[in-house]
């Protein structure tokens, strides 16, 4: 009988390397992510910030100001505000860094303003 090498190793022999599964994720409303902002300008304005992010009482307290089970998780929080500050520094790099691009007021959207180039041809947007 041949003996079992690392090319033809059990499947048992190999290390499981799934990931947990995740729960679900919380879908933030518009009027929750301005409660959310809200609360973090107060925080700071007070000075309940420390080493560069907010203290933990600060999370707690967002947290449970919200009635979402999903929401009522610090760490929920603490990856929103995350997101939305990532969202803004790519945001404010297109705008500020990358030459063709704008901002759309009334859309709140951002905008090519230069030609794009489209297969062979050149077409103006906006």
């Amino acid at each position: 009988m041949p003996r079992a090498t690392a090319a033809t190793a059990a499947p048992a022999d190999v290390p499981n390397k799934t990931k947990k599964p995740r729960g679900a994720n919380a879908k933030w409303s518009k009027a929750e992510v301005d409660s959310l902002i809200e609360q973090l300008i107060v925080a700071k304005d007070a000075g309940n910030t420390a080493e560069g992010g907010f203290k933990s009482t600060v999370w707690s307290g967002v947290a449970n100001s919200f009635d979402d089970p999903l929401k009522k998780k610090v760490r929920a929080c603490e990856s929103k505000w995350t997101r939305l500050k990532k969202d803004y520094k790519e945001i404010k790099w297109l705008r500020e860094e990358v030459s063709g691009f704008g901002w759309n007021d009334p859309r709140w959207l951002m905008r090519p303003m230069r030609f794009v180039r489209n297969s062979a041809r050149y077409y103006y947007m906006f």
